[in-house]
């Protein structure tokens, strides 16, 4: 049985520890971690989870796989020390490892550990990577938001592009996942997610697209190769703690969890 530490107690890592804890994903919560033992400890409590809490350096000498659901800022360091001992983790902010994944693979091999991805918001992560056994020619993510989960992004204002005033839809972007990850840190983590899946950062095309007569975080993705076509479409209710997100984000992480842990494992 696998002891887990879950790293970032807000609501998505209380929702990945309530799974831990109460037997859904299989494993063991071992320990939490926060920027502060007293902070995890605090959310434990109010979720009403009985596990210890410890400084992240603490958690990684009592836990066979970490999970990051801290940051995007916090995912490196945090990989970097799980690594260095040889930690398997499983990092929910996929943009932090976006510039260096490559590397970070290796790094991975050497340390005999390994790095996971959830797939998030996304659906077709799998077809993707079937595709990949022959060639890919073109792979592209449609995102389209309500405004409210595009208000306060610092690239559309320096454009001058005011989400909330729109009356009809609008696209706010268009470039490649590496442009989009660092632009919209908290609303494309998806496209690190699929570039790193299939073809990579530089020839995975995005456009954001705000609309207010959207109520849903809609993920379009478009494969051609080889293989034929693949379309998926996922339309996501925004998380009601934070409607840059989407509440499949935690879902997708617990779902991973569990087919880590378990014995039998469906899809690829």
């Amino acid at each position: 049985m696998k002891d887990i530490g879950v790293i970032g107690c807000g609501t998505i890592g209380k929702a990945i520890c309530q799974a831990v804890a109460s037997g859904q994903t299989g494993g063991r919560l071992a320990a939490v971690a926060d920027k502060t033992p007293e902070i995890a400890a605090a959310a434990m409590r109010e979720a009403g989870i009985d596990v210890p809490a410890y400084t992240v350096e603490e958690l990684m000498d009592r836990c066979d796989l970490v999970v990051e659901a801290a940051s995007k800022a916090a995912a490196g360091p945090i990989l970097d020390m799980a690594l260095a001992r040889g930690r398997d983790t499983m990092l929910l902010s996929a943009g932090a490892l976006l510039d260096e994944y490559e590397t970070l693979r290796e790094k991975a091999r050497a340390a005999g550990c390994v790095i996971y991805v959830p797939s998030g918001a996304l659906a077709g992560l799998d077809g993707v990577k079937g595709a990949l056994s022959g060639e890919i020619s073109s792979v592209t993510l449609t995102t389209t938001k309500p405004p409210k989960g595009l208000q306060g992004i610092a690239y559309l204002e320096q454009r001058g592009i005011d989400v909330m005033a729109l009356t009809e839809a609008a696209e706010v972007f268009s470039g490649t996942a590496r442009e989009a990850v660092p632009l919209f840190p908290a609303n494309i983590n998806v496209a690190a997610a699929l570039s790193m899946a299939g073809t990579g950062p530089d020839t995975t095309f995005v456009r954001i697209i705000a609309d207010p007569a959207c109520t849903r975080n809609t993920h379009e993705v478009r494969v051609e190769g080889s293989f034929g076509v693949l379309t998926t479409r996922a339309e996501n209710l925004p998380a009601a703690f934070n409607p840059k997100t989407s509440a499949m984000a935690a879902y997708s992480a617990i779902a991973l969890l569990r087919s880590i842990t378990s014995s039998l494992r469906i899809g690829s």
